[in-house]
């Protein structure tokens, strides 16, 4: 496995983007039973609530209208469960339509997975055993056929350590939020102790522009403080990224 993992890690690093990793993924794992990938990433488990997360997945771009339309956020089919999972954990996704159909309303996102063929995920908890901080979790989504070709788990499990290492050092995370290199700049001297008014007299600036900076990073980052949005960043492997 070890092998496949180092060619996997290879084929990751020229990725620019998590979509684009998520690809990458999922071509080496289609034939172990991956119709489609879901990743998602938050740093407490009740960040959904307030939309602060990192999600994408490899479904076609429509299927995002129908998870508008359910009245939730554009993020994927794992996010119910991600902060929860201590182990693999399967998700069927027909039973879960079921029971909304049952209540006031189908889920219009789960439905529409079924409908397209692909009923089943499983859900794999990045658990990566560093220091890191978050949740994540790396979701492979199956149709019936499918189902027959999963192996173990530690092969996905493997899988998405590989993919969190790569988003973490390679950049993905930084791009996701599109953070400038001014910003990062300034909210790494923030994070060592500087203030807006010594930051702005160290780089020849007023300080109503690293104030500016600063405010841009703390809306990129969805954080209610400069304090914050510096946690953020640091747990994302933005700021001292090794």
């Amino acid at each position: 496995m070890q092998a496949y993992i180092t060619k996997l890690e290879k084929a990751l690093e020229e990725t620019r983007s998590i979509r684009g990793a998520l690809f990458c993924l999922r071509e080496f794992l289609r034939p172990y039973g991956a119709e489609h990938l879901t990743y998602v990433l938050m740093l407490h488990p009740s960040a959904y609530k307030r939309g602060d997360l990192m999600a994408s997945s490899t479904f076609p771009m429509e299927m995002w209208d129908y998870y508008w339309q359910s009245g939730a956020m554009l993020t994927d089919a794992l996010i119910e469960v991600a902060p929860f999972m201590a182990g693999p954990t399967s998700i069927n996704l027909e039973m879960v339509s079921e029971q909304y159909r049952k209540g006031s309303a189908p889920h219009k996102y789960f439905t529409a997975l079924v409908t397209e063929g692909w009923p089943m995920v499983m859900g794999y908890p990045v658990l990566m055993g560093d220091g890191t901080y978050g949740i994540a979790g790396l979701g492979v989504v199956c149709s019936h056929h499918s189902l027959k070709k999963l192996r173990e788990p530690e092969l996905y499990l493997e899988a998405a350590k590989a993919l969190q290492r790569c988003m973490r050092v390679n950049g993905h995370f930084r791009r996701y939020f599109a953070l400038t290199d001014k910003e990062i700049d300034t909210l790494e001297r923030m994070a060592k102790g500087s203030s807006a008014a010594e930051t702005a007299e160290i780089l020849g600036l007023k300080q109503r522009t690293i104030e500016m900076r600063l405010q841009s990073v703390r809306k990129k980052l969805r954080a209610l403080t400069t304090a914050e949005a510096v946690f953020k960043a640091t747990a994302y492997s933005i700021l001292f990224a090794k």
